[in-house]
């Protein structure tokens, strides 16, 4: 018997460090996030249960969801929408609100390649890296052929500028999203698409919305 509770007592603390809490820090405007967690039943965060004060939030964009107000979230029909582990979300807090935050306990997942196609992909990685590590990785490992880099911090730029000294020490942020352009892939997955755009809001939502920057057609 008591080799049987030792053994479960180690189980249990291999659990729990096998548990990563996700904390991602919103400011004021947009912000560019990238979820790495799943969790752990294995299924993807609900945006409301991750989410610390909907009501800080105006604005959500996902590059399956399209845009939309963050209290639809409330509505039966938007309650299931989640944020999923590998994939980046625009994210933009109310006009007064200064900072917020998302936070949820989960496991930290490998990054899902399946996610990305040919052309823009809106993605975040489990870990923070060097770009021009991961980029290889993706690049040898996937078939991949990434040719454009867009982060809300580091502006856009070609992905073979890594192998400059300049931009050798840019990193993929843990929690922060990323935009990723690819020209082409060996094996094909399904077509994504130009990111998509901002929909249009009606006159009086237009002036208070502050629109987050647009993918140059490259």
């Amino acid at each position: 018997m008591k080799y049987y509770k030792k053994i479960t007592a180690s189980l249990i603390l291999l659990s729990s460090l096998c548990l990563n809490a996700q904390d991602i820090t919103l400011s004021s405007g947009w912000n560019l996030i990238g979820i790495t967690d799943k969790l752990t039943d294995g299924t993807h965060v609900k945006m409301a249960d991750a989410i610390n004060n909907v009501d800080d939030i105006e604005y959500i964009i996902g590059q399956n969801d399209g845009m939309f107000k963050a209290s639809y979230l409330s509505y039966d029909s938007y309650s299931s929408k989640q944020f999923e582990a590998s994939r980046g979300y625009w994210v933009k807090l109310k006009d007064g609100v200064t900072s917020s935050a998302m936070s949820f306990e989960g496991v930290a997942v490998s990054f899902n390649p399946d996610i990305v196609s040919e052309g823009w992909t809106l993605v975040g990685f489990e870990s923070t890296v060097l770009m021009k590590d991961k980029v290889s990785s993706l690049n040898t490992t996937n078939g991949f052929n990434i040719e454009y880099i867009i982060g809300k911090d580091d502006g856009m730029f070609k992905a073979s500028y890594l192998s400059y000294d300049s931009y050798a020490s840019k990193q993929f942020v843990e929690g922060k999203g990323y935009w990723l352009k690819v020209s082409s892939i060996d094996e094909v997955n399904s077509t994504i698409e130009q990111p998509p755009e901002t929909p249009s809001l009606d006159d009086n939502e237009t002036s208070a919305l502050s629109t987050p920057p647009s993918v140059p057609g490259v």
